[in-house]
């Protein structure tokens, strides 16, 4: 059996999700991969809108936080705590209001996908903490709660 990982799962998800029960189609939604194109014609009750984010939700990397790294001190003069919040904001503000399909499914993927940006910008805020202030109460407050 081929071995997949979370995010070709999702896609064959998305694309029988489009493709079952094919009576009352009408926009056809196409993708491609590094190895394929597809075609799919879509329900009549999905939008074609709500399909594009979903597959932009699951395959890009578009809703992840973009943070700096540290490999040398001259990096720390990289890093910006006020970009990093408005970073945060913005990012989980456009997770909040993408339209997705309707389902407990895609919902759950959003939830999943809110708590990973909380999460990654938690330890970014730690690091920066670190890095700018000395300052390695935060780290020990993480660990702390995490026991």
């Amino acid at each position: 059996m081929m071995n997949c990982n979370r995010t070709t799962k999702y896609i064959i998800l998305l694309f029988l999700f489009l493709t079952i029960d094919g009576i009352s189609q009408s926009d056809i939604f196409e993708w491609e991969d590094v190895t394929c194109s597809y075609k799919s014609t879509l329900k009549k009750h999905l939008k074609l809108e709500e399909v594009n984010n979903a597959y932009k939700f699951i395959y890009s990397f578009d809703f992840n936080l973009k943070t700096k790294t540290v490999f040398k001190v001259s990096d720390i003069n990289n890093l910006d705590l006020n970009d990093l919040n408005k970073q945060y904001t913005v990012k989980r503000q456009t997770i909040l209001n993408l339209k997705l399909p309707k389902g407990e499914s895609w919902e759950q993927l959003r939830n999943l996908k809110l708590k990973e940006v909380d999460e990654s910008y938690l330890v970014a805020k730690i690091e920066y903490d670190i890095f700018l202030n000395n300052n390695f109460k935060g780290l020990d407050d993480f660990w702390a709660s995490n026991e």
